[in-house]
């Protein structure tokens, strides 16, 4: 389920994958706290495109203590640790509010941010190597791809260079808020079962774009509780989601590689649903 208190604020649409030149600083939204998930059949394939033989089946209280970036999970002596990996094309502006917001309300110690750059002709190819560097120290890479591969592959060549127990992919069009990194670890450490996670997405008027993604019985994609206000008590109850955005998806590094990443035949849609139909046919809950 969503953690009750992590919270990010996107500056464009999400649904947009910022691969598009259409977003602006009034398309704001925001996220919030993670989701939980059930079954779809799967396959293992390594990370990168399905082969082209494979098939995917389709299937069908209180508050716990937080835990910080520096505090170990647990039962355990391990610090987990986070590898922040954003895929870009252009929107400068968008990608900077985006490192600031991150900088500002992210534990320094125990993260790794990564842009993963698909060809940006803008002021990111020369500015955001800098700004990285101010803000995360080397806990920053740029990592210029020389051209746009989309989305999917920009992510899969990000968990590559990562280097962290868990993968945490988001949008550059979004804003982070103060809090919403420790209810994501707190989730995995609490919930064995878990395969992914993410933060509840909100628009900058704060209803919800995004708290899971359902499927009607007609096949319909939609997210659930789209446009409710942030504060509905709905919001707020533990349950399991069919599959979770990957404009925010948190995910154990080990379990992205074993599921073969995002499937990069799509274009900028579906491959978090891929994914998560992957997650799922392991038996694990979103």
């Amino acid at each position: 389920r969503p953690p009750s208190k992590s919270m990010i604020t996107d500056t464009g649409r999400a649904a947009d994958r910022q691969y598009t030149n259409s977003k602006t600083a009034k398309d704001c939204i925001s996220i919030s706290s993670p989701s939980t998930a059930s079954e779809y059949g799967s396959e293992n394939r390594p990370l990168g495109p399905k082969p082209a033989n494979s098939s995917q089946n389709k299937a069908n209280s209180g508050r716990p203590t937080a835990i910080r970036c520096s505090e170990a999970l647990p039962g355990t002596n391990m610090t987990p640790t986070v590898s922040i990996i954003i895929p870009v094309r252009n929107q400068w502006k968008l990608t900077e509010a985006c490192l600031r917001s991150l900088a500002e309300h992210t534990p320094q110690d125990g993260i790794q941010v990564l842009v993963m750059d698909n060809g940006s002709t803008d002021d990111t190819s020369t500015q955001c190597a800098p700004l990285g560097t101010a803000l995360f120290g080397s806990r920053f890479r740029h990592i210029p791809l020389g051209h746009n591969r989309n989305f999917g592959p920009a992510c899969n060549e990000g968990a590559r260079a990562a280097d962290a127990d868990y993968l945490f992919f988001l949008n550059n069009d979004t804003l982070l808020t103060a809090g919403w990194l420790p209810p994501l670890l707190d989730a995995f450490a609490r919930q064995p079962d878990l395969g992914a996670t993410g933060p509840l997405l909100l628009y900058p008027d704060n209803r919800v774009q995004h708290a899971g993604v359902t499927f009607t019985p007609t096949w319909q994609v939609t997210h659930l509780y789209q446009f409710f206000p942030r504060n509905h008590p709905v919001l707020f109850k533990k349950r399991t989601v069919q599959a979770l955005t990957g404009a925010p998806l948190m995910i154990p590094a080990g379990l992205f590689t074993s599921c073969g990443g995002f499937f990069e035949e799509y274009r900028n849609g579906y491959e978090d649903l891929d994914l998560c139909a992957q997650i799922r046919g392991k038996g694990l809950v979103l």
